[in-house]
């Protein structure tokens, strides 16, 4: 089961992790922020300029990091970034 979901502190971890009452693993994906913004300048939306906000800010608070289990570079093609995901999970 992969859950897409941000968390900001080890506190949010482990509400998820009783959630979900399952063992859970951590990635963090990491881009950075001019590759955030090319990404959302294809769909420039009132909702879309929050997105980047919200992202510029997490990102230069260092929301999320240290949370993880491992970290997963977020800048190149999908394919990619989910065998990653799956490898590290050994799912591969």
């Amino acid at each position: 089961f992969v859950l897409a979901y941000f968390v900001r502190s080890p506190g949010e971890v482990l509400g998820v992790r009783k959630a979900l009452g399952l063992p859970l693993r951590v990635v963090r994906l990491v881009v950075p922020l001019p590759r955030i913004e090319r990404r959302l300048a294809g769909d420039v939306t009132s909702g879309r300029r929050d997105d980047l906000r919200g992202a510029a800010a997490s990102i230069a608070a260092a929301e999320g990091t240290g949370v993880e289990d491992v970290v997963i570079s977020n800048d190149r093609p999908i394919g990619v970034v989910a065998r990653d995901v799956m490898t590290f999970l050994e799912w591969l």
